[in-house]
């Protein structure tokens, strides 16, 4: 398995760049101090509930009756739509009308860092059991990269500017919308592959 690439992938889906506006629209009326405290223990739980699902996942599956030819394919047409939505959405829309409370573990640990497309492809990558090393190094690797980008992120936005953030979504999006297909066709091949 290549890590870096997995990791890279994992990135994306994580979007850790779409969710700067939404984070610290959420956070606003926190002292930087806390803000970071937030950011920390949302992304720690996104990431156990991620690991979980990594080590897991193939149980709940056969549990479910579900073959991973098939979660494949579905991780696929979910991280499409969610690329389709990160390509033609502000992330100021996608926040809008959230709770003023401080936000614990929703909205910001689930669904926008660990959302259903990262749970359906750590799920698939815990099937496959003689690279699950590789795939727990490649998730604390994606993970560790995008708490480090919403630290930063007020940052980024100051220095970038919601323009160019809003740009760099989108291209996020259309890249994780590759992925989604790639991702649909291998369950597709392999699925054609066992019917033959």
């Amino acid at each position: 398995m290549d890590i870096i690439g997995v990791a890279v992938s994992l990135y994306f889906m994580l979007d850790p760049i779409g969710n700067i506006p939404i984070v610290t629209g959420l956070i606003k009326d926190y002292t930087p101090k806390r803000q970071r405290l937030i950011i920390v223990r949302e992304s720690l739980f996104a990431l156990g509930l991620t690991v979980i699902f990594l080590f897991f996942g193939k149980h709940i599956l056969l549990a479910m009756g579900v073959q991973q030819e098939a979660m494949s394919m579905t991780g696929g047409v979910i991280l499409f739509l969610i690329g389709i939505k990160m390509s033609m959405t502000s992330a100021e829309v996608a926040g809008e009308n959230l709770a003023d409370k401080e936000p614990f573990v929703v909205p910001i640990a689930i669904p926008f860092i660990a959302g259903p497309g990262v749970l359906a492809m750590v799920m698939v990558m815990g099937s496959e059991v003689e690279a699950l090393s590789a795939s727990l190094a490649a998730l604390a690797l994606a993970w560790l990269g995008s708490t480090v980008t919403l630290l930063v992120g007020q940052l980024l936005m100051k220095f970038l500017g919601s323009r160019a953030m809003e740009a760099i979504q989108k291209l996020m999006g259309l890249a994780l919308t590759a992925m989604a297909v790639q991702m649909f066709m291998s369950g597709f091949r392999t699925f054609m592959g066992m019917v033959r």
